[in-house]
């Protein structure tokens, strides 16, 4: 894991093969940050919380395919 230090105003700079996704820090309050995320339309961006979720449907539905097929 990298730890970044950044000022509001900032930004850091994330590339996956062709794609540039930026980060900047939007504000800083006293127990939360925002962040602004500027990304490609095809790169999919979501709050960890709800990845998790997602990852969690794709499994039951993934599980629940393969016992329709026995």
């Amino acid at each position: 894991m990298l730890i970044l230090s950044r000022k509001r105003g900032e930004r850091v700079c994330l590339t996956l093969e062709d794609d540039v996704i930026w980060l900047s820090v939007e504000s800083i309050g006293s127990n939360s940050v925002k962040l602004g995320i500027h990304a490609p339309s095809n790169v999919d961006v979501f709050r960890e919380e709800l990845a998790l979720k997602l990852e969690e449907r794709e499994r039951w539905t993934q599980k629940s395919d393969t016992t329709k097929t026995r």
